[in-house]
């Protein structure tokens, strides 16, 4: 958990950063983290595998930013790194989570 919120230039701050570009609040629910850890430690590549399995939860939604301008807040659940469902995508004029 440490590699990934704590370092000066950590995964989750350098994720977030890329969201703000295009205007979009990036956060991540603790048991998203908690999968992340988990699913790296199971390939038994180290911290690198980190990097990958976020990869793999965002790409796809970091190419559509640019197009998707009402889009606001993204929060990365416990099911989305699962792949069960995507990330929860709040547009302007939705309720934003707490």
């Amino acid at each position: 958990m440490k590699i990934l919120t704590e370092p000066k230039n950590d995964l989750v701050k350098q994720y977030r950063k890329l969201f703000a570009m295009e205007g979009v609040d990036l956060i991540f629910e603790n048991d998203a983290l908690e999968e992340i850890i988990e699913r790296a430690m199971k390939r038994r590549t180290g911290a690198r595998a980190l990097r990958s399995i976020m990869e793999s939860v965002l790409t796809e939604l970091m190419f559509s930013l640019p197009d998707d301008q009402k889009l606001e807040q993204c929060i990365v659940t416990r099911y989305s790194v699962e792949g069960k469902t995507q990330p929860v995508l709040i547009r302007s004029g939705e309720k934003k989570a707490a």
